[in-house]
């Protein structure tokens, strides 16, 4: 017996420099698995995508401490550590193998 489960994960940025539209990092498909949330982060390849994001990032400018600091300082590369990750379950199903 194994578990099913249907998810969608998605990875966001919530520093309040980044424009809403841009705050999703990553937004996966629905799918349905019997993979732990770890593997599945491991599988969609994290890595690349934060590599991806941060190249944009690096060009936002941080708005509070640009304000303090009177000229223009801008947001560091995000860590996986630091990314706000959602799995959204829609299901847990149970199987059967015969």
């Amino acid at each position: 017996m194994s578990r099913h489960r249907i998810m969608e994960f998605y990875l966001i940025d919530l520093n309040e420099s980044i424009p809403i539209e841009k705050s999703i990092i990553y937004h996966g498909e629905r799918r349905v698995t019997d993979k732990t949330d770890e593997e599945i982060w491991i599988e969609i390849g994290v890595d690349e995508i934060l590599k991806k994001y941060n190249e944009y990032r690096v060009t936002v400018v941080n708005k509070h401490l640009s304000e303090n600091s009177g000229r223009d300082v801008y947001l560091e590369p995000i860590e996986f550590r630091d990314v706000i990750r959602r799995v959204v379950q829609y299901s847990d199903m149970m199987t059967v193998r015969e």
